[in-house]
């Protein structure tokens, strides 16, 4: 299986060749907000160390606590877990995961204000 976008945001089941869903779209974002809270998280990077052939083997193996651990994503972990609770075609509940990361956010003080609007 060709994968056509960065597997280093990819989801485990894009990465295991199962086709790519709407479930995969919301585990890419979580990835994405992951790297963006932090950037230092010490699993990225581990990852960025591991050599090329083996990062694939390296993420199946990763849990959310490897992911979402520290300070600063550890209010990411429900959504992840979340994220990757769903079935091949399940359709994502995007309203739960929007309550859960505001609710997250919030107890890290992070206060929802316009910026949340679109949520």
């Amino acid at each position: 299986m060709e994968i056509n976008r960065n597997q280093f945001f990819s989801s485990k089941w894009v990465l295991k060749g199962h086709p790519y869903t709407k479930r995969d779209d919301v585990i890419s974002i979580v990835y994405n907000l992951l790297f963006l809270m932090d950037p230092t998280n010490s699993w990225f990077e581990k990852y960025m160390q591991v050599p090329y052939k083996e990062t694939i083997k390296f993420k199946l193996q990763a849990t959310s606590d490897d992911l979402c651990g520290g300070e600063r994503c550890g209010c990411l972990k429900e959504v992840y877990k979340e994220a990757y609770s769903y079935a091949l075609n399940e359709e994502p509940n995007y309203g739960k995961m929007i309550h859960i990361l505001k609710k997250e956010l919030m107890l890290i003080h992070c206060v929802p204000d316009r910026i949340f609007s679109f949520l």
